[in-house]
């Protein structure tokens, strides 16, 4: 990943300035739980719009085809698309966009238990190259796809799953764990929606997720742990 969304947002506003118990369970690709969908979002700071984001899933003859479109204002414009096989693995990741007028971009693929490729990201002011080629664990999820695995999760059942996650923008391989942490009734453009509040941390950045609790399990809310920056669902 070069910068997930709310990572994003984080540099975008830099620029601009009861508990439940459960077993850990294994997180990752189940094709057959995976569904078709498309959700737009609205980019939050301070309950100011700043941006908008899309994701999209869609069956494709090799798999699946994930396509994430984010912009936050005039700083950040990124389009990110996974390839998947059929039983939901990531096979291909393909990142381009702008951040501040920088251009970035990556190029990999995941094959024979590596990551192959390049990520270009901002750093200083500038663009920096990171070369990309790293053994990968088998189970170990790309962390621009962890998203698009939310709605296939047995929510029901499980409260905790933890798993390895590589970071290409970092040429980085991350220990994640995604946890409920509470229920809440969220009130967003897209409607109300009772939820599970669940947090992800051992990445670069923590997120915490609303995940609606009626099937199709999807992403209603999503924040940035400690700063005002919200993506909420509007359809």
């Amino acid at each position: 990943m070069l910068r997930h969304p709310v990572v994003l947002a984080a540099l975008a506003l830099a620029m601009l300035s009861m508990p439940l118990e459960g077993q850990s369970r294994a997180f990752g690709a189940d094709g057959a739980a995976l569904l078709p969908h498309r959700d737009s979002f609205e980019v939050l700071v301070r309950a100011t719009s700043l941006g908008f984001r899309t994701v999209e899933l869609d069956r494709v003859r090799s798999g699946w085809r994930y396509v994430d479109v984010t912009q936050i204002g005039a700083f950040v414009l990124q389009r990110t698309e996974l390839d998947l096989d059929q039983t939901g693995a990531v096979r291909q990741v393909m990142q381009g966009g702008q951040v501040q007028g920088i251009d970035i971009r990556t190029s990999l693929e995941y094959r024979r238990g590596r990551a192959v490729g390049v990520a270009v990201v901002p750093s200083g002011g500038k663009a920096v190259t990171v070369p990309v080629n790293a053994v990968v664990p088998a189970g170990t999820i790309d962390d621009n796809a962890i998203p698009l695995y939310l709605p296939a999760l047995d929510w029901g059942t499980d409260t905790a799953w933890s798993f390895p996650a590589f970071v290409s923008g970092e040429n980085a391989l991350h220990t994640m764990r995604l946890h409920i942490t509470d229920t809440a009734t969220v009130e967003v453009p897209a409607g109300r929606f009772p939820a599970w509040v669940a947090e992800l941390d051992g990445g670069p950045t923590a997120v915490r997720f609303f995940i609606s609790r009626a099937p199709p399990h999807r992403i209603v809310r999503e924040e940035l742990v400690g700063t005002p920056i919200e993506f909420v669902l509007v359809r």
